[in-house]
């Protein structure tokens, strides 16, 4: 028995499913990755995969399995070069279990829906596209949730509440202590009434992607409340940075929080019995 393999369509399936996993593992770990990167992994994968059925003398029941685990690790290398062992192997295994998700799509098609080679972009592509995006929102919102939450800052004699978004690719610090830094909206502290004295501003050089480097003004805060899901954690001498612009769009958050704030001891606390994070308003919420 013969089979006809179209190479140019099996590299483009696979290079949209290896796509595909690779971005929900991604959003699954909420880091920031180069769309290079990305492309390039995909594209190791479905190389090496069409490359991996001409291998010769080598059984089909070998070769699929050894080479679908030689390839995952390659594609997490190309996507996480440099990371820890711990680290890799939940992003492998992120990977298979997308991969798998993805493999069950395909499998129920080619049982329950008759494809060709001229209709398999829409009985074959288009559900997969559909689950992705699916699987995309839902990952997206439980990392939203899980990405934010409320804090206390203590500016002396008030005390000013915000709705924080932590950023994990926020690694900002303080030139000269190395200290992490989180950055608030000017424009919240304006609304507050609260005003820093300029004798203990501290420059705060940043760069971003694709935007040139600048310096942000930043005032070290004597207690900083930092109310999760689950946990109370308080930080002692925090610098803040302040932003001039708006820092996200739809006005949701107020401060990017520096993900190393919410290392180490924390109380143990239901943060919503002492905060409630849905009527957080800057200008508003004062003590």
């Amino acid at each position: 028995m013969y089979y006809i393999l179209y190479i140019d369509r099996m590299l483009f399936l696979n290079f949209c499913m290896n796509f595909f996993a690779l971005e929900l593992t991604n959003i699954s770990f909420g880091r920031k990755i180069s769309h290079f990167r990305m492309i390039l992994s995909a594209c190791v994968g479905a190389v090496g995969c069409v490359g991996v059925l001409f291998l010769p003398a080598v059984p089909y029941a070998v070769k699929i399995p050894a080479g679908f685990v030689v390839l995952s690790i390659v594609m997490i290398w190309i996507l996480y070069p440099g990371e820890n062992l711990q680290f890799f192997v939940k992003a492998l295994t992120s990977l298979y279990g997308f991969s798998f998700l993805l493999g069950g799509v395909l499998i129920f098609l080619k049982r329950y829906i008759k494809t060709d080679g001229n209709n398999y972009i829409f009985t074959v592509l288009l559900p997969s596209v559909v689950v992705f995006f699916l699987v995309r929102f839902f990952l997206k919102r439980r990392q939203e949730v899980r990405n934010e939450c409320e804090v206390v800052l203590d500016c002396g004699e008030k005390k000013l509440k915000l709705k924080a978004f932590i950023d994990t690719g926020n690694m900002l610090t303080e030139p000269i202590s190395k200290k992490p830094v989180s950055i608030v909206e000017a424009d919240c502290l304006r609304k507050a009434g609260i005003t820093m004295p300029e004798e203990k501003c501290k420059a705060i050089p940043y760069h971003s992607v694709g935007k040139s480097s600048g310096i942000l003004m930043g005032y070290e805060f004597t207690e900083m409340e930092i109310c999760t899901q689950n946990a109370v954690i308080r930080r002692e001498k925090v610098i803040v940075a302040v932003s001039m612009e708006t820092l996200f769009s739809n006005g949701k958050y107020q401060m990017i929080l520096h993900p190393h704030l919410l290392e180490g001891e924390a109380e143990k606390k239901d943060w919503r019995n002492l905060h409630d994070i849905k009527n957080s308003n800057a200008g508003q919420n004062t003590v």
